[in-house]
Order: C-alpha cells, then sequence, then structure tokens
C-alpha cells in the first residue's frame, strides 16, 4: 500500500510539472484583449478607488487588489500577471490531489489531477489577467473544504472552509452563487445527518459579516443590471448550443463535444451502477454546484434580463471533471482506464497546440507594433468600445473618444472618454478607427487619409488619419 501511494505522488509530481511548463510557455504572448486592459487600467488606481470603481461594475475588488499587490515589484508587466493568473491553476493541483487524496483515494486524486490538465474548457481562462482562475481555486478549495468540514467537524477545515467561501465571494459574483450553494447543501446535509451545527454556524456567521461590507454595493449593482440595458445579449436555443460545444468542445474536432458529453454519461450512469455510495453522493454534490449556478444564472437571464454568459461557470469547472474521476476510478480494468486517460491527454494536447498556436500568433494585433502612425493627438473609435480599452492600454498617455463599455462610475481609463465630449478643435491630427467596410466619417475641416487595417483580437478596424486643413498650408 505504502508503495502504491508513493508511486501515485510520483505520477502526481509529473503531471504537475507538465502542467507548469505548459502554461510557463503560454504566457509569452503579448496580445491582450479588452477585458485585460480593464484589469491594467484598474490596478494603477489606489485600493480606495478600486474599491469604489468596482462597486459600480460587475465584479468584486478582490482580485484586482491581489494583481495590484503582486504586480508591484514588476511594474505591472503582462508577463508576470500572466504568472498570477497560473498561480491558483497549479495550486488546484496542490490542494486537489492532497484532500481528494484524504476524501477518497490517492487514485482518484491523480485520475482528477490528470483530467483537470487535460480539460479543454479549464486551460481557456487560466493564464489570462482576468479573475477567473483565481475563482476557481477559491470555490473548488471551499466545495473541498466543506466536505472535510463535514467529515470531521474540525474547527481548522472550518476555518479554511470559511476564507475560502469569503474570498470566492469577493472575487466573482457566479462564484458568491456557487459558494452559497455550497453552504445550503452543506447545512442540509448536517442537519439530516444530526451533526452539531453550532461550529458551522458560527463561521457562516462570520462569512456573513464579512461580506457585509459589500453586500450594499452587490444589492446596488444587481438593481442596476435588471433595470438598465446591459452588453450580454438574450439566452436563445442557439446561446444554449454554443456554451454545451464551448465547455464540452475541443477546437478543431467538432464532433469532440458530443463525444465528451457521451462519455461523460456513460461514466456516471456506470458510477451510479458501481452502488458506491460516497463517490456518488459526492459527484451528486458536485454537479449540483455547477449545474445549480449555471441555472440560476440562465434563469434570471431568461425571467428578468440577461446577466449571464458561459465563462462565468469556468470556476465550478473542477466540480464537472471530479466526478469523471470518480467513476473511471471505478472501473477495474485497468485497461479500459488507460484508454479512456489517454483519450483525455490526447485531447489536452491538441487543445495546448491551438492555445499555444493563438497566444504566438504572428498577426497585426499587437497596436504597438503594427500601427506605426502614432503621431497623432488623440484617437477616435467608431466601432467596439472594446478596442478603445485595447488601444488604451498600448497608448495610455492619449485621450481615446468613444462609447464606453462600462458606466462613467466603472471607467478605470484615465484616457477614454464619451464621443461627447470630443472638442475637434483642440486637435490637429486624429485617428479614427472604423469597423472594416464601414463607412468612415467626414469631419468638417479635416482631411481623410487611410492608413491600415488593424486585427485588434479578432476585431477588424479600418483605420484613418485626420489631419487639420489648414495644417498643410
Amino acid at each position: 500500500m505504502v508503495i502504491k501511494r508513493l508511486s501515485e505522488k510520483y505520477y502526481w509530481g509529473i503531471v504537475f510539472v507538465i502542467a507548469f511548463i505548459m502554461h510557463l510557455s503560454l504566457i509569452g504572448g503579448k496580445y491582450i484583449w479588452a477585458d485585460e486592459a480593464y484589469s491594467f487600467a484598474m490596478i494603477k488606481h489606489s485600493f480606495k478607488d478600486i474599491f469604489r470603481i468596482t462597486a459600480a461594475d460587475v465584479h468584486p475588488p478582490l482580485y484586482y487588489f491581489g494583481l495590484k499587490v503582486f504586480l508591484a515589484p514588476f511594474r505591472n508587466n503582462l508577463y508576470m500577471a500572466k504568472v498570477f493568473s497560473v498561480i491558483p491553476y497549479l495550486l488546484i493541483l496542490i490542494i486537489g490531489y492532497k484532500n481528494i487524496s484524504e476524501i477518497s483515494n490517492p487514485k482518484v486524486a491523480l485520475i482528477f489531477c490528470v483530467l483537470f490538465v487535460s480539460f479543454p474548457f479549464s486551460l481557456y481562462y487560466s493564464y489570462e489577467v482576468r479573475m477567473y482562475s483565481w475563482a476557481c481555486f477559491f470555490v473548488f478549495s471551499s466545495f473541498l473544504y466543506a466536505i472535510r468540514s463535514y467529515e470531521t467537524g474540525s474547527t481548522r477545515h472550518f476555518l479554511v472552509y470559511t476564507i475560502m467561501t469569503i474570498c470566492a465571494a469577493y472575487t466573482h459574483y457566479f462564484s458568491l452563487v456557487a459558494v452559497g450553494l455550497i453552504a445550503f447543501i452543506l447545512l442540509v446535509a448536517m442537519i439530516v445527518k444530526k451533526k452539531d451545527i453550532k461550529k458551522y454556524l458560527f463561521f457562516l456567521i462570520a462569512c456573513v459579516g464579512l461580506y457585509s461590507p459589500w453586500l450594499g454595493s452587490f444589492l446596488k449593482q444587481l438593481e442596476d443590471k435588471v433595470n438598465n440595458e446591459y452588453w450580454i445579449e438574450r439566452i436563445n436555443r442557439y446561446t444554449l448550443l454554443s456554451w454545451w460545444k464551448e465547455v464540452f468542445g475541443l477546437e478543431g474536432i467538432d464532433c469532440y463535444y458530443l463525444i465528451y458529453s457521451l462519455l461523460f454519461v456513460i461514466l456516471f450512469l456506470y458510477l451510479l451502477n458501481s452502488k458506491n455510495n460516497k463517490f456518488i453522493s459526492l459527484s451528486l454534490f458536485s454537479l449540483v454546484i455547477i449545474g445549480g449556478t449555471a441555472f440560476i444564472g440562465i434563469a434570471l437571464s431568461v425571467l428578468v434580463r440577461p446577466i449571464f454568459i458561459i465563462r462565468y461557470i469556468s470556476p465550478m469547472i473542477p466540480c464537472l471533471i471530479l466526478p469523471i474521476a470518480f467513476s473511471i476510478s471505478s472501473i477495474r480494468n485497468r485497461y479500459v482506464v488507460y484508454g479512456l486517460l489517454a483519450l483525455y491527454i490526447i485531447a489536452g494536447a491538441i487543445n495546448y497546440k491551438s492555445k499555444l498556436c493563438d497566444e504566438y500568433a504572428n498577426i497585426p494585433n499587437s497596436l504597438d507594433e503594427a500601427f506605426v502612425e502614432n503621431d497623432s493627438d488623440a484617437y477616435v473609435i467608431y466601432t467596439y468600445a472594446q478596442v478603445a480599452s485595447v488601444l488604451a492600454y498600448y497608448e495610455n498617455e492619449k485621450p481615446i473618444y468613444g462609447d464606453l463599455d462600462t458606466s462613467l462610475q466603472a471607467n478605470p481609463f484615465e484616457n477614454r472618454f464619451e464621443l461627447n465630449k470630443l472638442r475637434y478643435n483642440d486637435y490637429e491630427t486624429i485617428i479614427v478607427m472604423c469597423e472594416k467596410e464601414s463607412e468612415a466619417p467626414q469631419i468638417e475641416g479635416f482631411e481623410k487619409n487611410y492608413i491600415t487595417t488593424l486585427n485588434v483580437t479578432g476585431m477588424m478596424t479600418d483605420t484613418y488619419k485626420y489631419q487639420r486643413e489648414n495644417a498643410f498650408e
């Protein structure tokens, strides 16, 4: 038994090193998208201002606080910002292996780690300069320590559970939904099994108390998103299909999402047939967390107004993977187990290669290199608001006018302004960016010249230089 445990730890070490190398190779790209630009703009502010700005935005402040502190010694370096997102991904492998080994056995823990590294959707947001990887770590840690607290009643486990729960709540609002479901199920389970709930109630009250400073901001944002326009589109059956493909799919293989989904159902049915009550209970617990979070988000979007997109469940992906690990570990034929793991690993390798190519794609995407006509006085954006955010990252000393993709109160960009604030007479040279093949505006008193078409993180943008006519005299 000792040899087997050491052997599994050895293989886990290999998985961890592979994951580390994978992510080290994926953080070298220098292209960012609008939300990442938003992150960089946010951390230029003081902690007080971050709290104020996020109170009007759609995400709580903890990620921005952490990113600001982490990047302080590195002068807001892009690569180190990506490292900050990779850290929780690697921590999931550590905390997942340790706790799943103790909750079940090291075999399940090892299979989980292999599946987590291989699962395409879990890689998408693991090195992005956003909060999703940290939300994933906090939610899964809350889930694991809820189980440990239930099983042991240990004060230490309840304390870690409380810390992870409150961190998840302060990182993302749908993480708040997830840990809320975890807390509710844990309470019901303890009552049904007639466990002493005094300690649990104490830590639950502590969670509520620690979240109370942000509760007013949360309720205000909820009211605002319900009563006002929001950028998320309405959900229909095509939206749900695209989400299904995104979660279970593999880029380049159209039918993979069907294969993965069918295999998931078969494996889960096999687990139910195995009559391993603990594995079945934990699997159902896992699926209720991710399924319940998605259901609440979709229901609110359909019944009230759209507030949910599929990447909001990325923090709950480990809860989707864990039942697969339980199912595979229940299979007695080791060759079937090896075959299934090989299938997932191959898919992970294909996905990794695709992400690597995307990250280092040689396209005119980086405005600091592709856009050489940067001797302008200002920029005007007549296209996607996201283009202005990306541009603000590269051209952070010049004013940029266009539609804001957030409210004025939630605008962290010091050089982004509403288009109606533009006074053309203040500038001699203006760069105007329009959606590709759209009609560029005529500006009285300025001569227009086409420069180039840029690919700004997938948004094709025609670029023009406007120069005051008297400047040629």
